[in-house]
């Protein structure tokens, strides 16, 4: 169950925290990783999830629909760095 959060103090560093897993998570594999020995020969394979996976079937279709807008927004209204501004911001509010 989610908790409701009712002041907005609350609510920003709630999503400060998600934010901040995020970040610690966003670097690490999803979906099938491959596990080789020293001479370079595949020795396993692990499925992980994706990030689509991580998200609640319900919410997978909102989220891929409002993806590819945002980022298209994003390299329309930021055309000299838009790669960096697609790069999540970790310096979180103090």
């Amino acid at each position: 169950m989610v908790p409701v959060v009712h002041d907005p103090t609350t609510a920003v560093r709630r999503l400060g925290r998600i934010v901040q897993f995020l970040a610690m998570v966003a670097h690490l594999p999803l979906g099938a990783v491959r596990h080789h020995d020293r001479a370079a020969a595949l020795r396993l394979v692990r499925d992980l999830p994706a990030w689509a996976d991580l998200a609640d079937p319900e919410r997978r279709k909102a989220l891929a629909r409002h993806r590819t807008p945002l980022a298209r927004a994003v390299r329309r209204t930021v055309p000299d760095d838009d790669e960096f501004a697609l790069v999540a911001y970790r310096q979180g509010i103090g």
